[in-house]
């Protein structure tokens, strides 16, 4: 189940963050392949949370 359509459950939507629209959404890919792909899956998330992070 995607992220987006759990946290649209109902009983989630009372959590503060959430309510608040702030939850952040990364590539699940690169976390994954974070094991065995190295610095250039690390660096890449690094950029999005640094991304996700700066937004405000």
């Amino acid at each position: 189940m995607p992220a987006q359509q759990l946290l649209a459950d109902p009983v989630l939507q009372s959590m503060e963050a959430i309510a608040q629209q702030r939850v952040v959404y990364l590539d699940p890919t690169n976390w994954y392949l974070l094991d065995g792909a190295g610095l250039d899956a690390l660096q890449a998330n690094i950029n999005q949370l640094i991304a996700a992070l700066s937004a405000d």
